[in-house]
């Protein structure tokens, strides 16, 4: 029988990584300013027709993101913040769950520079990883693909990771690759409740292409393969083991001074898996899920770009356990404008709107949704 780690271990762990990954720089971190901070407010909005189990969900999130470079041989990244769910149920109920998120470090260390790199990560579980029982409809939702919240992530039982990655070029092409381990940590999802869940450990494989295409056109691209062990009930495998592929393809083709953005990507989950990645654990059947949209680049000056943008998200997944038959969740089209304005002589703010529509599938029935996001980042760099 495996033996299931609970928090106190990935503490020991992951803290023991991170603590490693500060102190290998020419100074330790408490002696430096982070290179590059990231931080801003994120608020989403979405309701929905009658018809369902839920009437709204709004997320609001404050995300902070600190980057430290090394010589340009060392890199590490360290990512927290807080977040507020509010889900709007029939009978003007309304759930709220709010609180702080987990932590989760990257290192990044070159082996052999420009070849060669060395990969570290872990999560410390200091998010909010235990709902109550009626709360649990918000897994579901935050996992939504049609959604796609930016935040999807409450808490988990935190998890460590091992990898390799390196580039070269094919030609007038860039080639990249990157091989990474993750062990998640298991954790109780529901408050009350002495069951654990653990998420399997997981394999990913990464290759990604940049290649020009043509005089003034280029193109990328990325494949993602996950193999992933079975997942855990109080140490007992629950399901079958999951696979999912991940691919997408973007191409820049400039157009006067301005430069088109047209992109697509998609997502094939060939087995149900609990997804240890929002709050508690979501159940994901299997499914696939696929997105295509624009972006028009428009700089303004050197200090000023402007982005309108549109996208249409559509996903699918099984009809029942025996996961043979697969039926439309529901589209959803957003559209919407990035401003991206200097602010400084390295620091820039970054004002990000969409607005959306579209609808979800019940049963025989589609009901329709619409929604925002607004968002205000700021990033500086030292």
């Amino acid at each position: 029988m495996s033996r299931s780690l609970g928090v106190p271990a990935v503490s020991v762990v992951a803290a023991a990584a991170m603590v490693w990954g500060c102190s290998i720089g020419p100074a330790p971190l408490s002696a430096q300013l982070p290179d590059r901070i990231r931080t801003g407010i994120v608020v989403e909005d979405y309701s929905v027709d009658a018809g369902l189990d839920f009437e709204s969900i709004r997320q609001l999130s404050v995300p902070v993101v600190a980057e430290w470079s090394w010589a340009g041989r060392g890199h590490l990244t360290v990512a927290s913040g807080w977040t507020e769910v509010r889900l709007g149920l029939p009978g003007s109920v309304e759930r709220v769950v709010s609180g702080p998120l987990d932590a989760e470090a990257r290192l990044r260390w070159a082996l052999v520079r420009d070849r060669l790199d060395l990969m570290v990560t872990g999560s410390l579980p200091t998010g909010t990883n235990r709902l109550d029982e009626p709360d649990l409809l918000l897994v579901g939702l935050l996992a939504n693909d049609l959604f796609g919240f930016s935040t999807p992530s409450l808490g988990s039982g935190g998890s460590l990771g091992v990898g390799l990655g390196g580039a070269g070029g094919v030609g007038a092409a860039s080639l990249g690759w990157a091989v990474h381990g993750r062990l998640p940590f298991s954790y109780q999802p529901v408050a009350g409740s002495d069951d654990r869940v653990r998420a399997g450990s997981e394999i990913r494989l990464r290759v990604g292409l940049q290649s020009p295409l043509g005089r003034r056109t280029s193109v990328s691209a990325a494949l993602v393969a996950s193999l992933r062990n079975r997942d855990e009930l109080n140490e007992r495998p629950v399901n079958r083991v999951g696979h999912r592929v991940a691919g997408y393809v973007s191409v820049d083709v400039p157009v006067s001074r301005t430069v088109l953005n047209l992109w697509g990507s998609g997502v094939v989950r060939s087995d149900p898996a609990f997804e240890p990645s929002v709050v508690g654990a979501a159940f994901i059947p299997r499914g696939h899920f696929w997105s295509a949209g624009g972006r028009w680049v428009l700089g303004v000056g050197s200090r000023l770009r402007i982005e309108p943008q549109v996208e249409y998200r559509s996903a699918t997944a099984a009809t029942d356990a025996s996961g043979l038959e697969l039926e439309s969740l529901g589209g959803l089209w957003k559209a919407g404008a990035r401003v991206r304005r200097g602010w400084g002589r390295d620091s820039w703010l970054v004002l990000d709107g969409s607005g959306s529509f579209g609808s979800i599938r019940n049963d025989a029935a589609d009901v329709d949704t619409r929604g925002m996001r607004i968002a205000l980042y700021l990033e500086w760099t030292r």
